[in-house]
């Protein structure tokens, strides 16, 4: 990002994005000469739009993600100056196997203030072609990222081959929520393993928050996750589709940041507290979250939970 992204209170809302595309030609052979932007041009391959920014945007929109444009780094708070901005498209379905350069373009201050750079890409012919041409690199993990990756956010690219489909809404019976110290019992196994056996840590977490109901569309969701301190060793972690209000402890005192808590104190919950209160994200149905950290989490020992409060 080099501090070009929007983010509050971190930047502010006023960094312009005057549009970004990706663009592609055929690759060129040695001693041939490099196609000009304007021939990049005549082959668009996505409009990525342009982010929020200015006084009319308000501030809940410029710290919503995903969005469109540049600004698209949920992390941009953490590290104003190395986040990513993280995208995702479709490949056209008209493309010709073969080996492109894509050219990606950003306006900044104006529709003609360019930065670009370019990578090379691969458009396999099949399946059969794309698991040939990995192999023949020594790759031997043929996935495909589909909807649940970190980069594309559970949104905007292709699905193809992925056999994924959108959360059933389910309806759910209102529930009356428990106070800020709530005192369920985590798994009680915090012992090491046992001679012999291991266990499997995660160090980065990516996933969805899979929401109940609603059984009347409300105007506003309260959505309460908690995730116990083994798995929670972060200091901001990104959600989206909802706004983080705050996090507390299991005690119910809010908590700014996070240390790490001794292995003894694993268990402690950590309590986060988040409002929807957009119609389409509403009817999303769910709520997506990453973060990466050191040390690891005992995701099957500490599960998390999470019930919702809804407005009509």
């Amino acid at each position: 990002m080099k501090n070009h992204g929007t983010g509050i209170p971190c930047t502010n809302k006023y960094i312009p994005d005057n549009g970004n595309w990706l663009y592609a030609k055929p690759m060129t052979t040695v001693g041939e000469a490099d196609p000009t932007l304007g021939e990049f041009k005549e082959r668009e391959i996505v409009n990525l739009g342009t982010s929020p920014f200015g006084n009319d945007v308000p501030d809940s929109e410029v710290n919503t993600y995903p969005k469109q444009g540049f600004a698209n780094a949920p992390a941009f708070c953490e590290d104003t100056g190395h986040a990513l901005g993280t995208y995702a498209f479709n490949v056209p379905a008209d493309m010709e196997p073969g080996r492109y350069t894509f050219v990606w373009l950003w306006a900044f201050n104006s529709a003609t203030d360019y930065y670009s750079t370019c990578f090379e890409v691969f458009v396999a012919e099949n399946e059969a072609d794309r698991r040939s041409t990995l192999a023949s690199r020594g790759q031997s993990d043929f996935s495909l990222p589909c909807d649940d990756s970190p980069t594309s956010n559970g949104e905007a690219g292709s699905l193809a081959g992925c056999d994924t489909a959108p959360p059933t809404h389910q309806p759910a019976a209102t529930t009356t929520p428990t106070s800020s110290a709530e005192t369920n019992t985590p798994p009680t196994s915090s012992s090491p393993p046992a001679t012999g056996m291991g266990h499997v840590i995660a160090t980065q977490m990516t996933g969805k928050l899979i929401l109940p109901g609603p059984v009347v569309p409300p105007v506003r969701r309260e959505i309460h996750v908690r995730f116990y301190a083994d798995c929670a060793d972060v200091a901001r972690p990104n959600f989206w589709y909802a706004r983080l209000d705050h996090k507390h402890d299991q005690d119910g005192t809010v908590m700014h940041r996070f240390r790490r808590h001794d292995e003894d104190n694993a268990s402690k919950a950590i309590h986060y507290v988040l409002i929807q209160e957009n119609e389409e994200d509403i009817q999303r149905g769910y709520v997506g979250f990453h973060w990466s950290f050191e040390g690891g989490c005992r995701m099957l020992q500490y599960p998390t939970d999470l019930h919702v409060i809804d407005i009509v």
